[in-house]
Parts: structure tokens; C-alpha cells; sequence
């Protein structure tokens, strides 16, 4: 589970903000969406909502927790710098750290990992395990020009929970200083020597958090449908039942060739032939899973769909259907999964493509699928009609909105005093709770309407005299 997400001077962010999923203790609605904390007397939410006008800081908050995923996962690029992308409206900011920091809670651990950047080098990185009010060290690090000094727990407590003689040794080795110490472990030591922390820290990023942009694209989607044909079946019946026209949802597979270049590069590859195809494809959605087959020919796995009314049916391939239905197929295999495994699902702009009526249903079966499980979905939206205090509790619902000095901010509508019969969405879009374009300026861009002058009225002519 996600417990809170800490974001300083990145992008509009300028000073500390955080997104915190810890339950407020004074509401009392919706209590079947409360999560326990183990150890911490405190609940966790299972949703965020965000609302806020064009360029507010929506999306930011969105990719500065891309960015964490990515450099704890993929690492920075030997002799490069940092991603680093400061607060530009202040010229301080330009010059300061960004830092990032989580808390999570992943395998029985609550555990607080961060770090904190300049354009060159990480120039600090942190790992804690939380025990009730116990804050246990795994690892600090510094670095100091081109001197990384990495220092591990010394207790016997946590020693359990690392790694051997060969961990030890890292730390001692460190880390490039562009390069995080648990992206350098994963790519110098096989997960049984980096110990348990580090593992779960790593899997969390890996396997529990998926972001899911705007404009999504799952590559291997042909091939996971075939391989889970599970989640085909819900994905189907979910299709079907939505009234998006789809019959039925199936893979058609035929052989495919591919220049002699391409050919080997996805043999020298085939983990990753998905990737590579769905890059040099030019219509992503009639992008074909790939599978190299034992005697080195590929077999393309297409999506298909059957379409139809009365008796009348035909066979539509998957790129002719609508952006909204493309889209919510993207969607749902996450949906279905976080029944059955801990996932947090971040989706920017939920609204996209997606009929209101649809995107709420679709928010309402995870939040019913997921009562007292640890999945949890973090969406931003423009959708008014998901303001709704029958579907989240006020502490589930967010606003970022800019201050005088262009810097983002973040606030739930707990801070606000608000009856639970309230219509939240006419208050929102009437600026009782702020994050609202200022459209005042517009109405200058408007013509004045030509006012015409009403024709004079004509007197009666006199009568004649008699």
C-alpha cells in the first residue's frame, strides 16, 4: 500500500507537498474503505481523487512519482546527469535539490525510502523501516563531489533482513553518483544477496505500482490476454456488459516475417520483442504480440473483436474500435488483477475518452471488489460527476491548485466543514473549495453584441375632418 508521497521543488512544486493516504479520524463515512495499518492505531484510504484547473499540478504529481519508478528501476545512463527538473518560477528554486520521498507498505514492512537530487549527482538516498513508533535505519548515503559513502544498519535487529558478506561489500563500493544505491544493487546482486528489504522495496516499484498515462499503450496486451485467459474473460464480459458494441474479444494468430535486421533483433531479445515491436510499429493498436517460436520464426497473437446486432455479426480488428473503448481495454486488466494482489493504480485523467456514466463504474467496482483488500487507486479528472460524497469519502477527495507565486499546492476536502448531503460538485465548480480556472479574463476576447436601435414608431395619421 501506498501510506504517503512527498514531492519538493519539481516542476510546479515548489515547497514540501504531500499526498497522504492516512484516513482523517474525525469522518465517519464510508468506513468499509478503511484499511488498517499494522502497528500505527491509523487507516489507510483505497482512493485519491484530484481535481484542478488546466495546469495546476495534476499531471506533475503524476510524473514526479514516474520519475521515482524509473530511476529506482531503470537507473540513470553512466556519464549523464540527473532528471533533474527544479521549480523555474523562482530563481533559488533553479539552484535547490529536488527530493522525493515515499512511504509504503509492502510484504509486513512500513518502510520510508527518498532521496534527494541536483542536474549532476543524488546527493542523498535514505531507507527506513517503521516499527510502530520506531524509526530503524537500513541504509544512509551521501555524496560528497565524487565520493559515495554508503552506510548500513549495524544492528543485529535488522541484520535479518539483509543481505550477507556481498551486500556489505557494495555498500563499501557504493554507488556512480548519478546512480541510486538500490538501482545499483539490483544490477550488481542477485535478490537473495541484497536481503529482504531491498527486494520488496524493489518488487513494490516493479510489480504494485502501474501508472497509467493519458494516452496508455500496454505493449504485451495480445499476448497477456492469450497467456491469462482470465482476464480476457473479464475484460470481455466487462466490454460486453458496458455497451461499447463488442460481441466477443478474442487473439487471432498467424505467422508474420520481418526484415532479416528486425528478425534478429527480436531473437536476440524475445523478453522484450513486445517492446521492440510496439516501438517500430506505426498504429500501436493493431500492434501484434509477438512470439519468437523454437525454430526461430514469429508467430503475430491479434486482437479481434465481434461486432454485431440481431443476426447479423462481423469480425472488427481491435484498432477500428472507438479511443474510448481502446482505452478502457487498456484499463482493465489492471482492474481485474488488483482483486487478487496488492496494486496501487495511478491513472492520469480517468475522464479521457471515457463516458462519465462509465468512468464511475468502473470506480465503483474496484472500490466494491476491493473492501479490506491493500489495493488502492490514485486518479486525476476533470469529471464533476464523480464529486460525489455517496462515492468517496471527503478525505478521498483532493485539489491542487497554484498559488500567487505559480507554486502547486495540495488539499483534501476534509479541510473543509461541508454537509455530507452536500452536492460537492455544484460547490466545486461555484469556487467554494478553489482549483478552478479564473475564466474572468476571457470575457475580453468576446465581441460586444451590436445593440440595434428599435425603429421609431410612426403616429397615427389625424382622421379627416368630418
Amino acid at each position: 500500500m501506498l501510506i504517503s508521497f512527498t514531492v519538493t521543488n519539481y516542476r510546479s512544486f515548489h515547497g514540501e507537498q504531500t499526498l497522504s493516504m492516512i484516513a482523517n479520524s474525525r469522518i465517519k463515512d464510508h468506513e468499509s474503505h478503511l484499511l488498517p495499518l499494522p502497528d500505527q492505531g491509523e487507516h489507510v484510504l483505497p482512493t485519491a481523487i484530484f481535481y484542478g484547473a488546466n495546469g495546476a499540478g495534476k499531471s506533475n504529481l503524476v510524473r514526479a512519482l514516474t520519475l521515482m519508478q524509473s530511476l529506482v528501476l531503470h537507473g540513470t545512463r553512466s556519464g549523464k546527469g540527473v532528471p533533474h527538473d527544479p521549480f523555474v518560477l523562482s530563481q533559488k528554486a533553479r539552484s535547490e535539490p529536488t527530493v522525493l520521498e515515499i512511504r509504503i507498505l509492502t510484504g509486513g514492512h512500513l518502510l520510508e525510502y527518498g532521496f534527494k537530487m541536483d542536474n549532476e549527482v543524488i546527493l542523498e538516498e535514505w531507507l527506513i523501516r517503521i516499527q510502530g513508533k520506531r524509526e530503524q535505519i537500513i541504509f544512509e548515503r551521501v555524496t560528497d563531489g565524487s565520493s559515495v559513502t554508503v552506510k548500513l544498519s549495524g544492528s543485529r535487529l535488522m541484520a535479518r533482513f539483509l543481505g550477507g558478506d556481498k551486500l556489505k561489500a557494495q555498500a563499501q563500493v557504493g554507488a556512480l553518483p548519478n546512480q541510486l544505491f538500490v538501482s545499483t544493487l539490483a544490477g550488481s546482486l542477485p535478490p537473495v544477496e541484497q536481503g529482504e528489504i531491498f527486494g520488496l522495496l524493489r518488487k513494490w516499484f516493479i510489480e504494485t505500482l502501474r501508472i497509467i498515462s493519458p494516452d496508455p499503450f500496454f505493449y504485451g496486451l495480445p499476448n497477456f490476454l492469450r497467456i491469462n485467459n482470465n482476464v480476457r474473460e473479464f475484460t470481455e464480459e466487462f466490454l460486453v456488459n458496458a455497451s461499447t458494441g463488442v460481441k466477443t474479444l478474442s487473439i487471432a494468430s498467424r505467422p508474420v516475417l520481418f526484415s532479416k535486421v528486425f528478425g534478429e533483433r527480436l531473437q536476440a531479445d524475445p523478453a522484450n520483442a513486445d517492446v521492440l515491436m510496439a516501438k517500430a510499429a506505426k498504429n500501436k493498436d493493431n500492434c501484434p504480440g509477438v512470439e519468437v517460436m523454437p525454430d526461430g520464426t514469429f508467430m503475430g497473437h491479434y486482437l479481434e473483436t465481434e461486432v454485431g446486432s440481431g443476426g447479423f455479426k462481423t469480425s472488427l480488428p481491435f484498432s477500428e474500435h472507438s479511443d474510448g473503448t481502446r482505452r478502457l481495454t487498456h484499463l482493465l486488466p489492471a482492474l481485474f488483477l488488483s482483486r487478487s494482489e496488492p496494486m496501487v493504480i495511478v491513472i492520469d485523467e480517468i475522464d479521457r475518452s471515457l463516458h462519465p456514466l462509465l468512468a464511475r463504474r468502473f470506480i465503483e467496482y474496484f472500490i466494491a471488489e476491493n473492501t479490506g483488500h491493500q489495493s488502492q487507486m490514485i486518479l486525476t479528472t476533470h469529471d464533476t460527476n464523480l464529486l460525489d460524497l455517496d462515492l468517496f469519502r471527503r478525505d478521498e477527495i483532493w485539489f491542487v491548485e497554484k498559488n500567487e507565486d505559480g507554486a502547486s499546492h495540495l488539499y483534501s476536502l476534509a479541510e473543509f466543514k461541508v454537509r455530507t448531503d452536500l452536492k460537492v460538485d455544484s460547490g466545486y465548480l461555484n469556487g467554494r473549495f478553489g482549483a478552478i480556472p479564473f475564466l474572468g479574463g476571457l470575457d475580453k476576447l468576446f465581441p460586444e453584441p451590436a445593440i440595434e436601435k428599435p425603429a421609431p414608431k410612426k403616429r397615427p395619421k389625424a382622421a379627416a375632418a368630418s
